[in-house]
Order: C-alpha cells, then sequence, then structure tokens
C-alpha cells in the first residue's frame, strides 16, 4: 500500500519518477502534445506501406509520350509559370521559323497553353501587342527583376479577340461527345483553335455549346465530319449544307459497288 504521503496517481496517467517527477504538470503535458505531434506528422510524411506496393506495381505501366521534337529542357516552361505568377518581365532569344534569325524579344507573360506544342501567350513589348510564341522556338530565355503592371487580358479574351480579327463569320455548334471514342475528342481539343474557337459552355443536357469564328466554311467542314452523330450545326445552315454535300460525296465513292470500283 502506499505509504504516508504519497500521491495516488489519476487513473490512466503515467507514474511520475526520475526527471519526469521534477516537472510540472503543464511542461509534461506540452511535451506529450509535442511528441504525439511529431507522431502524427512523420506518418503522414511516410507512405503506407500499400500505397508503396501499389505505386510500385503501377509504374511500370504508365508512361508520358512526349512529341518527336518534345524539347528535352523543361526549364523555359518553369521559368513562364514563375514569370506568370510574379508578373515578371521575361527576355528570350525567339526564332519565329526555321528559316528567320532569332530576335531579341522582351514579353510580358499572360498563359500558357498546350495543343501539339506548348505555347506562351504574352503581350511583346518589341510589337507593341500580344503574341503567341512557341515555346520549342525559344532559344534562350531569362526571368528579369523588372516587374509588369498585371493586365486584364486572359487567354480567353485574346482568343476572342483573334477571333474576331482574323475571321468573320460565326459558327455555333452543340456536341454530344458522350459515346465519342476519345481519341476524338482529344483531338476536337487539341485542335479546335485552329478552326477559331472563342469559348464553349457546358449545357444542362450534358451538350457543350461551342462557339467558332473563321471565314472558311468548307475547312471547317472537313474538320467535323468524323464527329457525325456528336455535333449539332446551331448556325450557320450553310455549314449543315456543307456537311451534307461533303459526306454524300463520301458515300458515293466508297459505297459504289465493286464492279464499278475496277
Amino acid at each position: 500500500p502506499p505509504a504516508a504521503g504519497d500521491v495516488y496517481p489519476r487513473r490512466g496517467s503515467r507514474p511520475t519518477h526520475g526527471r519526469e517527477a521534477g516537472r510540472s504538470p503543464h511542461r509534461r503535458a506540452h511535451r506529450s502534445t509535442q511528441r504525439r505531434r511529431h507522431g502524427q506528422a512523420a506518418r503522414r510524411a511516410a507512405p503506407r506501406r500499400a500505397d508503396r506496393e501499389y505505386l510500385h506495381t503501377l509504374t511500370p505501366h504508365i508512361e508520358v509520350v512526349r512529341p518527336a521534337d518534345y524539347p528535352g529542357d523543361s526549364s523555359v516552361y518553369q521559368q513562364l509559370v514563375t514569370a506568370i505568377a510574379t508578373q515578371q518581365v521575361v527576355r528570350m532569344q525567339y526564332q519565329a521559323t526555321p528559316a528567320a534569325p532569332a530576335s531579341t524579344r522582351a514579353i510580358e507573360p499572360i498563359g500558357l497553353y498546350l495543343t501539339q506544342h506548348w505555347h506562351v501567350v504574352a503581350y511583346c513589348r518589341l510589337r507593341q501587342a500580344f503574341r503567341n510564341f512557341r515555346l520549342d522556338r525559344v532559344q534562350h530565355l531569362v526571368v528579369g527583376p523588372e516587374l509588369f503592371a498585371p493586365r486584364p487580358e486572359t487567354l480567353q479574351h485574346y482568343w476572342a479577340a483573334q477571333a474576331s480579327q482574323w475571321q468573320r463569320e460565326k459558327v455555333v455548334l452543340r456536341l454530344q461527345l458522350a459515346h465519342t471514342p476519345l481519341n476524338l475528342v482529344q483531338r476536337l481539343h487539341d485542335t479546335k483553335r485552329q478552326y477559331g474557337w472563342a469559348h464553349e459552355q457546358a449545357l444542362p443536357d450534358g451538350q457543350v455549346e461551342m462557339t467558332l469564328y473563321l471565314s472558311s466554311l468548307p475547312y471547317l467542314t472537313a474538320w467535323l465530319l468524323p464527329y457525325a452523330g456528336a455535333v449539332t450545326v446551331v448556325e450557320p445552315p450553310a455549314l449543315r449544307e456543307h456537311l451534307a454535300e461533303l459526306a454524300q460525296q463520301a458515300y458515293s465513292f466508297f459505297c459504289r459497288p465493286a464492279e464499278m470500283l475496277t
């Protein structure tokens, strides 16, 4: 039994002895809380064994396939991401075409996007206008200390301005892509800006309404034909006529009797 003067420990508490006995209850509680927090942080930082085994099993089956001309150095992309976030002026050597000499540009980048190549949209101080630059044509790039004033323009503003400046006819499409092969859906999104894409919105019934501006309806017709059954032309009516004519030509040629092909 406890001797006189002994302190009965509370239920669930640890006996106090040695160095712990000389510390106040508040200090002991503080150290206990610290140890518990460190342990929780360590458990969060270390992936569970099941997760590690899952990733080890899955890794050989996942591959990112880059285009043949993908620039191996990703520092250009990373530096531009930083410049956009911090609104820093970028200076670069840029070769617009393989035959043209490189020129020095000072730009104020507003956004990056990926189609078949990575692009940066930026205000070009040399041209005094917004320009679109392909990252694989950047020969040298430095993010300088100079800051530029925040701009209201976004990538969507840039595309809309390009569409209204260079293309004339408005095209409105409604697409239901739920049963379209994934490669065709990806192709649609990768190439839509080449056909005057301005903006799109999701509709309550699951369709996507897409607006484009361009000057050549026949040019657009060949792009849309693979999506027969998934695309509805809202306007203009002339586009429906072009699609019907092209589809008829394809049917007449590919569905001719065999004896007519010889």
